[in-house]
């Protein structure tokens, strides 16, 4: 639990800058400004003019047919356009109706780690521990390769989980190529972080058993999510407790000045 207060006390919102392409800056191909040579057109010889005027008859009236194909059908509409810059209505924050609402004790004094565990308590914690335990046991030991890391597996608990989640936390700020690489010993690239939290094969290890459902129940043919219903549930309720919304009211005049 240490581990996640640290990092939720150290995190930082660094904002990436944009990176543009350059641009040609007007730069033109030559080959796109060539004169382009004359096409030699032979003399009409005698008795082929009847077939020549047969010829551009056909050209002329296949012409004719792809213009009117071309043509796109003209769509009427009332809308009127401006050259004005769309003013939006900047709303102005007022705590009595919504943010952190009082009956979640947030407030400026409030810290990081208290913050996330009104959304992410203790208790869903407990529980991902103790289902990340039942998936192992239920495990078919058949199935099992000799060398695979899985026969070295212990349970777990409320504080092995929690750093489990510190590193994922850590992991969306200290971007890598793989998972293997957060634990690296090259000097270059190393963040020494993550080997003192916990070592890399057991965070593969939990990776692997992590559960949010027992498995041994029927899933419902109704919802999709119910490998994750009790974790999407827990946080329904925890941000609809904690948190006062804007008015479905203000939403729809927003959308509406959006959608036109």
């Amino acid at each position: 639990m240490l581990e996640l207060e640290a990092i939720l006390a150290n995190s930082d919102n660094e904002s990436l800058e944009n990176i543009s392409d350059e641009s040609d800056g007007g730069w033109i191909d030559e080959d796109d400004t060539a004169t382009p040579e004359p096409t030699y057109v032979p003399p009409e010889s005698p008795g082929t003019s009847d077939s020549s005027d047969q010829d551009s008859h056909s050209n002329t009236s296949t012409s004719s047919t792809k213009r009117a194909r071309g043509k796109a059908k003209k769509v009427t509409s009332n809308c009127v356009w401006s050259g004005n810059d769309l003013k939006s209505e900047i709303h102005k924050f007022k705590s009595d109706n919504s943010g952190c609402s009082p009956e979640s004790g947030l407030g400026k004094n409030s810290t990081e780690i208290g913050c996330f565990q009104k959304f992410f308590g203790e208790d869903i914690v407990q529980y991902i521990a103790e289902q990340t335990n039942l998936y192992y046991v239920f495990l078919p030991s058949q199935d099992i390769p000799d060398k695979s890391r899985l026969h070295r597996w212990k349970d777990t608990d409320f504080e092995e989980i929690s750093s489990f989640v510190a590193i994922n936390l850590l992991m969306s700020q200290v971007k890598k190529h793989s998972i293997n690489s957060y634990w690296t010993n090259n000097i270059k690239i190393s963040t020494p972080i993550f080997h003192q939290i916990m070592p890399r094969n057991r965070f593969l290890l939990l990776l692997r058993c992590l559960h949010f459902v027992d498995n041994r129940k029927d899933a419902p043919q109704d919802d999709k999510l119910w490998k994750i219903r009790k974790i999407v549930d827990h946080l329904k309720k925890t941000n609809e407790g904690n948190f006062l919304f804007l008015p479905k009211s203000l939403y729809r005049r927003e959308l509406s000045l959006i959608q036109g």
